[in-house]
């Protein structure tokens, strides 16, 4: 029993065995020394026998109690030390719940997890709802293909699956933000158990920027190779420090190999490099290098280039030293095709050598162009004036007598000494200008008297100066031409508006030479009775009536002489016909219209088949048809872009049968209403026109025997008139107006 059992009792376990053989103790009286007897003895033993068995039996009690006590301080003191283990590891929870929220939410990566089964979210960190633009709450609501793009779906389910299943652990995919835009994120997954829930983990990153600047990284390499191949450049690096040689493409390229042909140690580079010079440039170039790379002597080399595969070609290598301090670490340079360019230089050293060969012999045909060009000038019938800033150098003898001067009067005067005042300031714009447009003024002549003149000029280098080199053309007597004509054409027009009122005329003679015939007959039968009345001595001789018959008679007798004279007149049939050459009658009436065609700056093509056959025809009148429709020609183009004013003039003979003979206009065509109504008279598309100049041209052909028309050219631009008329008329002409021959 302990020491501290003992004391909580206060009883003291006496051994039995020590009882056992001991005898009763003698009790001493004060009397002295008591001697017990047997019977007290006995009594006492038994006393203390019994004492003894109490004490076995209170000691046993105490034994159990102690040992009672014992058990439930163990007990107690594991249920301390259970109590504490739980609430060390409760503060351990809340520390690794307190740490792993502060992780999740303070991540700088967003954090996603979603449910294996559902695919919907379960959780979100605050950078994955700043990354995206949701809320957590938001978030919760959504699957894993609301985040991505709809174009990914199926992708993005197969990715998830495999991370769900192990395959895959990190991928990367374009993210849908909630304000519509698409960044790039990398998404890295694992997997866990949750409450009994298979939860994928996913840390989602922003790699926008890098993919961004991965593809800008393609886009420069993809640039660079390009621009290596346009410009057939090739670069290599050379790094001393980790002894690694680098080729690009174009470098492969030039020499033929490819990049798994070759590793990156120097001396296999250098090798096949150096395989594809010439023995002689061999070690000129392996020591241009080595000084390089030993000291950092730069060098730039060309030289003839055969490659791996055989073809020949030049080539040309530069390459500087990189330092880092005092230290050489890298070679870097470049190897360039130049094959063209040498082959340019060749073929440009041969055309310079060919070059001067012609500019010596072009110098010998220029002087002799010289003085072609002055004897030239000189015989010329115009005027021809060379000048530098309006002052005059040299001329011919023309220009000199135009103006009534002598050539060396007018060397070194101002231009404008010789030009009407009216005229002066005209003459320096254009000349200031520098344009080559010809244009009219007014000269003036040494006595002061004025005439016109046309003048053309441009700038030319002469004798090593720029200077401005002008003809001049007098038009005097172009104008006085020019007069002339316009008079004549009046009168022509005028001639031509008095036909077609012959041709109503004669219409007019038609319609009225019938009532005329019958009233003669009524007339006759008449005084036929009166006669008859007269013999059979009726009392008409006081009547007035037979005398006014009789003057009838005579006004209708006179009348029918005034139309047969107008129908002699009007009458198409009636003048000469003879053979003529039509070609010569296109020419003849060319110069009638050639001023109209000038002022307008139409340009005229004539096209004469020269195997015509001479046409019976009536000269006067071919010539009106000609002249109508070369006129309505040149109406018809000066309206049209200053490119496309041409008429064109053609004949054509026709198997034999007849002549052709077509007017081709770059006009705006034949509208459908006005192709309906060509040669309807008094009709016309001019301002001003009379609409009988078709009209007229169809009467006079039709009398020949032959046709007109008038059609679009297939081109689309402008109109053609033909006109055909046969070798020889008929004999029974139709008449023009179609009345009879009376």
């Amino acid at each position: 029993m302990s020491r501290a059992d003992k004391e909580l009792t206060g009883r003291v376990e006496v051994p039995a065995e020590l009882l056992d053989g001991v005898e009763p103790p003698c009790v001493d009286t004060p009397a002295g020394p008591a001697v017990l007897t047997p019977g007290e003895q006995r009594r006492l033993l038994h006393e203390l026998q019994v004492h003894r068995i109490e004490l076995k039996a209170q000691n046993e009690e105490l034994c159990r109690a102690s040992a009672e006590l014992e058990a439930s301080r163990a007990s107690y003191q594991s249920v301390v030390r259970d109590l504490a283990e739980s609430r060390r590891a409760e503060a351990a929870l809340r520390y690794s719940e307190a740490l792993y929220r502060t992780l999740f939410e303070g991540a700088a990566e967003g954090i996603l997890i979603a449910k294996a089964e559902t695919r919907e979210f379960q959780y979100a960190n605050p950078a994955m709802c700043r990354m995206l633009g949701y809320t957590e709450h938001e978030l919760r609501r959504l699957g894993v293909t609301d985040i991505h793009p709809s174009e990914c779906t199926e992708q993005v389910l197969a990715d998830f699956d495999s991370m769900v299943h192990g395959d895959v652990s990190v991928v990367e995919v374009p993210s849908l933000c909630k304000d519509g835009r698409v960044i790039d994120v990398s998404i890295a997954a694992t997997c866990l158990v949750l409450d009994g829930c298979v939860m994928l983990f996913g840390f989602f990153s922003d790699v926008t920027a890098r993919k961004q600047a991965e593809r800008e990284l393609r886009k420069n390499q993809e640039l660079l190779k390009a621009i290596q191949n346009l410009s057939k450049v090739g670069g290599w690096l050379w790094d001393i420090e980790q002894q690694i040689m680098y080729w690009t493409e174009e470098t492969y390229r030039i020499h033929d190999y490819a990049p798994v042909d070759l590793g990156t140690d120097l001396q296999e580079h250098i090798t096949k490099s150096l395989g594809c010079c010439a023995e002689v440039d061999r070690p000129v170039i392996l020591a241009a290098f080595m000084r390089c790379v030993e000291h950092g002597d730069p060098y730039d080399i060309e030289y003839p280039f055969t490659t791996h595969t055989g073809r020949r070609l030049w080539a040309r290598t530069s390459a500087h030293a990189v330092w880092e301090g005092t230290r050489i670490v890298k070679v870097v340079g470049n190897i360039i095709d130049v094959t063209e360019r040498k082959q340019a230089e060749q073929t440009l050293l041969e055309l310079n050598a060919c070059l001067e060969y012609r500019v010596a012999e072009r110098t010998l045909a220029l002087n002799q162009s010289e003085r072609r060009f002055r004897a030239l000038a000189e015989a010329s019938f115009e005027g021809v004036a060379i000048s530098e800033d309006g002052i005059l150098l040299d001329g011919n003898s023309h220009f000199a007598r135009m103006h009534g001067y002598e050539l060396a009067e007018m060397i070194g005067r101002p231009a404008t000494d010789f030009i009407a005042p009216e005229s002066q300031s005209l003459v320096r714009a254009r000349m200031a200008s520098h344009g080559n447009e010809s244009y009219e003024f007014v000269g003036m002549r040494k006595d002061g008297s004025y005439f016109p003149a046309e003048v053309r000029g441009r700038m030319e280098d002469w004798m090593g100066r720029t200077v401005r080199i002008s003809t001049l053309r007098d038009l005097t007597e172009s104008k006085q031409a020019a007069l002339s004509l316009h008079v004549l054409q009046a009168e022509f027009e005028q001639v031509q508006r008095l036909a077609f009122v012959s041709e109503v005329n004669a219409g007019i003679i038609h319609q009225i030479s019938q009532p005329l015939s019958a009233m003669a007959v009524n007339i006759a039968s008449v005084a036929a009775r009166l006669r008859v009345c007269e013999k059979q001595r009726c009392e008409l001789e006081g009547c007035s009536s037979l005398e006014i018959i009789r003057d009838i008679d005579a006004d209708i007798v006179r009348m029918r002489g005034i139309v047969s004279q107008l129908r002699a007149l009007m009458d198409p049939q009636q003048p000469q016909y003879e053979d003529i050459d039509f070609n010569h009658a296109v020419t003849g009436v060319l110069p009638l219209l050639q001023q109209k065609a000038a002022v307008a700056r139409i340009s005229l093509g004539v096209e004469l088949d020269q195997e015509l056959r001479l046409v019976h025809a009536n000269a006067v009148q071919v010539c009106q048809v000609i002249y109508n429709l070369i006129h309505n020609a040149l109406e018809a183009c000066k309206d049209a872009p200053p490119e496309r004013r041409r008429a064109t003039l053609t004949t054509r003979a026709l198997n034999g049968d007849g002549i052709e003979f077509c007017v081709r206009d770059a006009g705006i065509g034949l509208s459908p209403a006005v192709a309906a109504r060509l040669f309807t008279p008094f009709f016309s598309t001019k301002a001003g026109g009379s609409g009988i100049g078709l009209r007229l041209s169809q009467t006079i052909v039709h009398a020949h025997g032959g046709s007109i028309t008038g059609y679009n050219n297939a081109d689309g631009v402008g109109a053609t008139f033909r006109v055909v008329l046969p070798y020889k008329a008929p004999d029974e002409r139709r008449q023009v107006m179609g009345g009879d021959s009376r």
